[in-house]
C-alpha cells in the first residue's frame, strides 16, 4: 500500500528550477516525480550518514515532525525556532486575511486565539452599541444631543 503523497515547499536556484521544468517537459513527467526520484537516489547512495538503502522502506513509515492534520482532523502548524508560525493559505483566504494584515493573539484556557485587527480602528465597533430597541447609533447620538440642548435651555 503506497501512502498518499504530501505537499511540501522547497526552495531552489531559479536556473535549477528552469532546468527541472525543461527536463519534466522533455520526459513527460511531473516535476514532483523528478524531485522525488532524485531525493530517493541521494538517500539510497548516502550510506555514510547512518542510512542504509535497505532502511528506506522502513523509514518511510516513521512518524514525521509535522502532520498537516491531527487525529481529529484539525489543522496543525509548526512553531519555528524564532517562535514564528506559518498559517495555511486556504484558512487565511477563508478568513479574508491578506499578507501584511495584523492579528491579535489572545490566550484562553491554554489555547491561543488569533483574531484579525480591523482595517479601520472603528469598524470593530460597528453594531456593538445597539440597544434593545434596535436603534442606530446615529439615532442614539441625535437623541442625546436633543436632551443636551433641552438641559442647556
Amino acid at each position: 500500500m503506497t501512502a498518499k503523497p504530501q505537499r511540501y515547499t522547497i526552495y531552489m536556484d531559479p536556473d535549477l528550477h528552469k532546468a527541472l521544468k525543461l527536463k519534466a517537459a522533455e520526459t513527460s513527467r511531473a516535476v514532483s516525480d523528478l524531485v522525488s526520484e532524485a531525493v530517493r537516489e541521494i538517500l539510497e547512495d548516502n550510506n555514510t550518514d547512518d542510512f542504509d538503502s535497505l532502511e528506506l522502506e522502513e523509514r518511510v513509515s516513521e512518524p514525521q515532525a509535522y502532520y498537516g492534520y491531527d487525529d481529529m482532523g484539525r489543522r496543525m502548524v509548526t512553531v519555528s525556532q524564532n517562535w514564528g508560525v506559518s498559517l495555511p493559505a486556504d484558512l487565511c483566504k477563508q478568513a479574508g486575511l491578506k499578507k501584511g494584515d495584523k492579528l491579535i493573539v489572545e490566550e484562553k484556557e491554554g489555547s491561543l486565539i488569533l483574531k484579525p485587527v480591523p482595517k479601520h480602528p472603528l469598524l470593530h465597533l460597528k453594531g456593538k452599541y445597539k440597544d434593545q430597541e434596535k436603534k442606530k447609533l446615529t439615532e442614539l447620538l441625535y437623541e442625546e444631543r436633543q436632551r443636551d440642548r433641552e438641559r442647556e435651555q
